[in-house]
C-alpha cells in the first residue's frame, strides 16, 4: 500500500496564480504530489518580489487625506484613506498580483499595462482616479520610490541586455529577425513599405 500524497506549501501568491502555476506532477486543486512524482522547484523570489510590491503599495495609500480606495484580492478587502460625507470611493479588483509588482515598478503607464492585461478592474474608472488626484500630493512620495524602483529594475534589464558577443546576437534576433507572419499583420499582400514624401 502506497503513502498518502504529501501536502506542499503553497507555489504562487494567491490561490489563483497558484492554481495556473502548480509544478509538473501536483495537483492544482489541492496542491498534493500525484503518483510519487517530484515537482520542479518554483521560483520563490517571483513571490517575495509581488509580496514587497504589494507593501510598497499599501504603505503609499495610507498617506491618502481624502476619499478612500478599497482594494479586493483573493477573497480579502483593505480600505485606503477615510470616507466622509460626499467624497469619493474607488473600488479596485485585483484579479492577479502581478498588477502590484506592474503597478509599483511601472507608475501610472504599468498600472494602464496591468488593466489593459485584466490584472484588475473596478466598478468606476473614474470616481477612482478623481480620489488618486485628489491625493496626489500626499502620494507624491510613491512617485519618488517607484522611480527609484524602476531605476534599479531598468538598470537590471539594461545590463541583461547589454551587448556583449551573446547579448548582441539575442538582441540583433529579438529587433531584426521577424518573419513575413509579423510583417502581414499591417502591410498590404505585396509586402511593400511605403512612406510619406516631406
Amino acid at each position: 500500500m502506497s503513502a498518502p500524497p504529501k501536502k506542499l506549501s503553497p507555489f504562487a501568491c494567491d490561490r489563483v496564480a497558484r492554481e495556473q502555476s502548480a509544478p509538473a506532477g501536483v495537483s492544482k486543486e489541492t496542491g498534493e504530489i500525484k503518483n510519487g512524482e517530484q515537482p520542479r522547484p518554483m521560483r520563490s523570489w517571483l513571490c517575495l518580489f509581488e509580496r514587497l510590491c504589494r507593501r510598497v503599495l499599501r504603505n503609499n495609500l495610507q498617506r491618502m487625506v481624502t476619499g478612500e480606495i478599497v482594494i479586493e484580492h483573493d477573497g480579502t478587502s483593505e480600505r485606503f484613506g477615510s470616507l466622509e460625507t460626499n467624497e469619493l470611493m474607488g473600488h479596485v479588483h485585483v484579479q492577479s498580483p502581478n498588477f502590484f509588482r506592474r503597478t509599483v515598478t511601472g507608475g501610472a503607464l504599468g498600472s494602464a499595462e496591468s488593466y489593459l492585461e485584466s490584472e484588475w478592474e473596478s466598478d468606476d474608472l473614474t470616481q477612482l482616479f478623481c480620489v488618486l488626484l485628489r491625493n496626489e500630493q500626499a502620494l507624491q512620495k510613491f512617485r519618488s520610490s517607484f522611480f527609484t524602483l524602476s531605476g534599479v529594475v531598468s538598470r537590471i534589464e539594461h545590463f541583461r541586455n547589454r551587448n556583449s558577443r551573446n547579448g548582441s546576437r539575442r538582441n540583433i534576433h529579438d529587433h531584426y529577425d521577424l518573419g513575413n507572419a509579423f510583417f502581414s499583420l499591417f502591410l498590404d499582400p505585396t509586402m511593400m513599405y511605403s512612406s510619406a514624401l516631406f
